[in-house]
């Protein structure tokens, strides 16, 4: 495995905190963003005398206790001795009015490589309002891209699809880390902030979470483990459906299915489709939360077999497309606000539309299509080999 250096680390290491000695500062943050030798940033922060003015926690809060889509409310956190405003909830827009009286931000956390994982709308809303608010300097202390950094997966976002899971016009599947995304849209929207990225070590865009010697804190409750990113992006796309993810097993989104699916027929079809990189198992569960709660499901556990081979917007629609030729009349498209939370997810209605059509393919096409004027602009802000 890969040994490198988080940015977390270099800024202290380095002496780089000491610049920001006696400036009031706000951190984006939660549990993920811990050193290489497991002690929280926001904890080495404040031991070096940085003055932390408040956390802001994303989806999930600080300590990632809350369920997907659960509102989190802000709190007095005693054990860290701070204020965390959440900005997951009712309280958001009154959260961000604190950088009216910082100095800068400070970004560290653990995201998972795909536009939909909220941290990601995170980051770019906390720069919108730095920029309302006039604050000067926002500092990210860059984290792996754990899908690796070498693919982008398209389809990039439509503007009538944005929501808090499609919060800006990229990529799902972006192929930056999160210190190169604060730098493209700072550039791209032209928002004048002042973007310090604190950059790895001995990282290359070709490696993937798997292959680096680094701490792993679970970003949210319902990815455990590191092999969970690699299924995460393609089994999601499930959220916008009737068909359980997982959640609430012991492997949320490496398994999937519902009551009504013969697991042997699905995992046949799927096997049948030689989807590069993964193995489909058949299998039952029964689910502690979420949905189907106690109810036996039968459907399909996922083998990823060659990680690098995995595209995931490709692996996710031949899922739907398998149930959906398999049970027409019981797949569920679910709807979020008046739309399909499916077209939230991917960023267009075409994905969904393809899945119903089977015409995947060119759906594939125009998805990678899509970024390629994403792809170019994003070389401008890239800072690794």
């Amino acid at each position: 495995m890969g040994k490198v250096a988080l940015g977390v680390d270099r800024f202290l290491a380095e002496g780089t905190y000491r610049k920001f000695i006696g400036l009031k500062l706000v951190v984006l943050t939660n549990q993920s963003a811990v050193t290489s030798g497991l002690t929280y940033t926001i904890t080495e922060l404040r031991d070096r005398g940085i003055n932390v003015v408040c956390v802001l926690a994303p989806e999930h809060g600080f300590w990632a206790e809350y369920y997907e889509g659960e509102k989190v409310p802000s709190t007095y956190e005693e054990s860290l001795g701070l204020h965390v405003r959440s900005i997951y909830g009712r309280e958001r827009g009154e959260s961000y009015r604190v950088l009216d009286e910082a100095d800068g931000v400070i970004v560290d956390i653990q995201d998972v490589g795909v536009r939909f994982y909220t941290y990601v709308s995170a980051l770019f809303e906390t720069m919108d309002y730095a920029a309302k608010y006039g604050v000067p300097n926002v500092v990210v202390l860059d984290r792996p891209n754990p899908l690796g950094a070498y693919v982008m997966e398209g389809p990039l976002l439509q503007d009538e699809y944005r929501s808090y899971v499609g919060y800006y016009r990229i990529p799902l599947r972006f192929g930056l880390t999160l210190g190169e995304l604060a730098r493209y849209y700072n550039l791209v929207e032209n928002l004048g902030l002042e973007v310090t990225v604190v950059p790895l070590a001995g990282y290359s865009r070709f490696m993937d979470i798997l292959d680096l010697d680094v701490p792993w804190v679970p970003p949210s409750p319902a990815i455990p483990d590191r092999e969970t990113v690699i299924t995460y992006p393609s089994i999601a796309l499930l959220e916008g459906t009737n068909i359980s993810e997982g959640r609430g097993t012991y492997t949320p989104f490496k398994v999937f299915g519902a009551p009504f699916i013969d697991p042997f027929k699905l995992a046949s079809k799927l096997n049948s489709a030689k989807l590069a990189g993964v193995i489909f198992r058949p299998t039952y569960f029964r689910s502690r939360y979420s949905k189907y709660l106690g109810q036996k499901c039968g459907g399909v556990f996922v083998h990823v077999v060659d990680r690098k081979a995995v595209r995931v917007v490709r692996l996710g629609l031949q899922i739907l497309r398998a149930i959906y030729e398999l049970y027409p009349e019981n797949l569920v498209f679910t709807t979020s606000n008046g739309k399909f939370y499916t077209d939230l997810l991917l960023g267009t209605a075409k994905g969904r539309e393809a899945v119903i059509s089977g015409e995947i393919e060119e759906f594939l096409q125009y998805a990678s299509d899509s970024v390629k004027d994403f792809e170019e602009q994003a070389r401008t802000a890239m800072i690794y080999t």
